[in-house]
């Protein structure tokens, strides 16, 4: 049986059988001759045999030497040509990435980051779990889950993107055919739809003595946003999904000083887990194009998005001390599921 030996040590062997010469192979691994010559002294005591006959003119194989180099140069070969291509920046680079995120944030937002990043990354799959259910990332080997506010596990690794903004919104449509303006003082009367089951609003809480008197409640930003810009009362959404139909008067910002506190939005990985190449690629990618791309306040560039248009600099300067939001308790930032 063939001893264990140390593959850096048959890396050195391999390059010495190809060029014939300790000094250029130590010229082809950018080590010095000498360290050439201690590893092979090494080899040689690991297997118990010489390798090389050597002479002041040439240095060739000896019998044992040519077997072990026919069993070892084909691995070594495949071995330098996969380390390559794990640690290439080329667009070869073949990968599949799971990541996860909250339903409503995946489909309005990561949902087309994720395609541009496939245009520049073609051979790099990446398979989409969006969901509002709580996803283990060890059980259902996911590489990136993109989690909205306080988020626990000493197993994870949390990269800060920024912070992802809440508004009360109305349609025009809405407001028009109530033909008052809705401010904090009759704000609950025109919520009639809102986040959250059986009076539960999750992380978010307002300057209320109880909850939202929501006659429709769910779990899907993305059902509330349409009840609400059909003109199905106000209620509280993010601001990726309201943001476009504010600017274009679709929708409008409503007392804008009983707005939920901001949740972080952070990119998690596995701290047990070495991340792949591939799924890397798409981390920083979406470290460079999230923050520009969301309503979010960027941690990154010191950069903060823009208010909404419908929401005036007179609007946010105005705050009323008896209905200021009040803090999470124990100084958490608020979470959601995902």
């Amino acid at each position: 049986m063939m001893p264990a030996m140390d593959l850096n040590l048959i890396q050195v062997f391999c390059a010495v059988a190809e060029v014939k010469s300790f000094a250029n192979a130590a010229k082809c691994l950018e080590i010095s001759t000498a360290s050439v010559s201690r590893k092979i002294s090494e080899l040689e005591k690991q297997v118990g045999r010489p390798l090389f006959f050597r002479s002041t003119r040439s240095v060739t194989l000896t019998g044992y030497g040519e077997q072990l180099f026919r069993m070892t140069a084909p691995l070594v070969l495949q071995l330098s040509h996969s380390a390559q291509r794990l640690t290439s920046d080329e667009t070869d680079l073949e990968a599949t990435v799971r990541i996860t995120s909250p339903e409503d944030f995946g489909a309005s937002v990561l949902a087309p980051l994720i395609a541009d990043f496939c245009d520049e990354w073609p051979r790099i799959r990446v398979e989409c779990l969006f969901t509002d259910r709580r996803i283990d990332l060890v059980s259902e080997s996911i590489d990136i889950a993109l989690r909205m506010g306080r988020t626990k596990g000493n197993e994870l690794v949390f990269r800060r993107l920024g912070e992802c903004e809440f508004d009360f919104v109305a349609s025009t449509k809405y407001l028009a055919r109530i033909g008052e303006k809705i401010t904090a003082h009759n704000l609950r009367e025109h919520v009639k739809v809102a986040f959250g089951l059986h009076g539960n609003h999750g992380p978010f809480q307002f300057p209320f003595p109880n909850a939202l008197p929501a006659r429709i409640t769910g779990r899907s930003f993305a059902t509330i946003y349409n009840l609400v810009k059909a003109g199905h009362g106000a209620s509280f959404l993010p601001r990726f999904l309201v943001q476009d139909d504010c600017n274009r008067g679709l929708l409008e910002v409503v007392a804008p000083e009983c707005r939920p506190a901001a949740v972080a939005a952070n990119l998690v990985t596995l701290q047990t887990r070495r991340i792949s190449p591939g799924a890397m690629k798409l981390v920083r990618y979406l470290q460079k194009h999230l923050p520009g791309k969301l309503n979010v306040c960027s941690v990154v560039s010191g950069h903060q998005t823009a208010e909404p248009l419908s929401v005036t600099r007179k609007q946010r300067r105005v705050r009323s001390p008896r209905l200021a939001v009040p803090q999470v308790a124990g100084g958490h930032e608020p979470q959601l599921d995902q």
